[in-house]
């Protein structure tokens, strides 16, 4: 096999370790209070140990990479990644995942500046390299569903000792370890005239988060981060209490969020050839809102404990089809906010992203966690939409507001 089409699927093959590695938050949300036997408190904050470390990542892994290069730091990653994943099992505890978390945290770093990065080393022609992002994403929200598919049925067949399922992570980890260890890939070629001070970076970010487009869109990415990822960490559990579902069955269904994920994002693909980003955001986002307030007004109150697929409510279909309407937001969003900046700034709008998606998905689940604690699952779901909701229409104010003064946002 010509070695580019093998470094091409080497960098496929990172992406869905990545998505399996990381799919489990809504997993380990459900076992904290199922198995463990925690607050829903306690549960929220889980999601603070791989996005707060991620941050601080994202800070110091660029020049760890550069120095090192992509392989090196891919093979060490999973190195450490395939001792503490055997490990697991035998610690059987929450402290456990904690760890697992933070460790998950930097190695989401490395792996997707690798994957993102890498993809230009590989193909120069800029439609081959829209393309081959676009069928990445789309194998990484089937490996995650996979990956819920795959802790589903240790949670079925041996409850008890669910966590074995990382010893199956650990041993792909591994076919990935070997894979890039016996094989070659291109050198980064770093220019060191092209290198900036921590401190010149720091003021960078001040004029791009002070731009009226900025904030504009990091409040559709609030929106966006709250109902997508803090509802999905919690629809396992959700499901769970409400449909008297055991946990495999209740992580089944929620899978089918990302599942619908993948479909929404192959239809804004295509559609967004034809109409304009804001109308079909507004559109997407708004029946968003209506399945999920529909969802949680008409939840049934008595119910008998829910084994089969057809027994499942429309309400627990409502939920995970809200995947096709929100996913193709978050691109979409990154989309418009990067041509309303001038490309020299693209990678530091990226890096500015990443640090407050992190932060809002951090916020959501926790807020839902104590939400939960204080009133009740279905209230908590009911609340959460309300602070998205009034965003929302600010958004839509604020943006036709200032879109004539901006000609980028205008034009977008």
């Amino acid at each position: 096999m010509e070695q580019n089409n093998l470094n091409k699927i080497k960098l496929i093959a990172t992406f869905v370790m990545l998505s399996i590695l990381t799919c489990g938050l809504p997993i380990y949300v459900m076992q904290a209070t199922a198995y463990f036997h925690v607050s829903t408190i306690e549960a929220g904050s889980l999601e603070s140990y791989q996005n707060l470390t991620g941050i601080i990542a994202s800070f110091v892994i660029f020049g760890f990479l550069l120095r090192y290069g992509y392989r090196k730091s891919i093979i060490a990653s999973m190195g450490v990644l395939i001792i503490f994943t055997f490990m697991m099992p035998f610690w059987n505890s929450l402290w456990a995942i904690r760890l697992y978390l933070i460790l998950i945290g930097v190695a989401m770093v490395i792996m997707k500046i690798t994957v993102y990065s890498s993809v230009a080393l590989l193909i120069k022609d800029e439609k081959k390299h829209a393309s081959f992002l676009n069928f990445a994403e789309a194998i990484y929200t089937l490996g995650s569903v996979a990956g819920m598919w795959m802790f589903s049925t240790f949670i079925h067949k041996m409850p008890a000792h669910w966590m074995n399922a990382f010893w199956l992570i650990g041993a792909l980890c591994l076919v990935i370890l070997l894979f890039w260890l016996f094989t070659d890939f291109p050198h980064i070629k770093v220019d060191k005239t092209e290198h900036v001070s921590a401190k010149v970076q720091a003021k960078m970010f001040v004029p791009i988060i002070c731009g009226t487009a900025s904030v504009l869109f990091l409040l559709l990415l609030f929106c966006s981060e709250t109902l997508e990822q803090g509802v999905g960490s919690w629809l396992p559990y959700f499901f769970h209490g409400q449909f008297l579902m055991t946990q495999a069955f209740a992580a089944k269904l929620a899978s089918l969020l990302m599942f619908g994920e993948l479909i929404g994002r192959i239809f804004g693909a295509i559609v967004l050839r034809f109409i304009r980003w804001d109308y079909f955001f507004m559109v997407m986002f708004f029946i968003g809102f209506v399945l999920i307030g529909s969802a949680v007004k008409t939840m049934p109150t008595e119910l008998s404990a829910i084994k089969t697929w057809s027994a499942v409510p429309w309400n627990g279909y409502a939920l995970v089809a809200i995947g096709f309407f929100l996913g193709p937001i978050y691109p979409t969003i990154i989309s418009a906010l990067l041509m309303t900046q001038k490309k020299s700034y693209h990678a530091i709008t990226m890096s500015l992203v990443m640090i407050f998606t992190a932060l809002f998905d951090s916020i959501s689940s926790k807020l839902l966690g104590v939400l939960m604690y204080l009133t009740s699952d279905q209230v908590a779901f009911a609340l959460v939409v309300i602070p998205s909701f009034v965003l929302f229409f600010s958004f839509i104010h604020l943006y036709y507001k200032f879109a004539h003064k901006n000609k980028y946002i205008e034009g977008i």
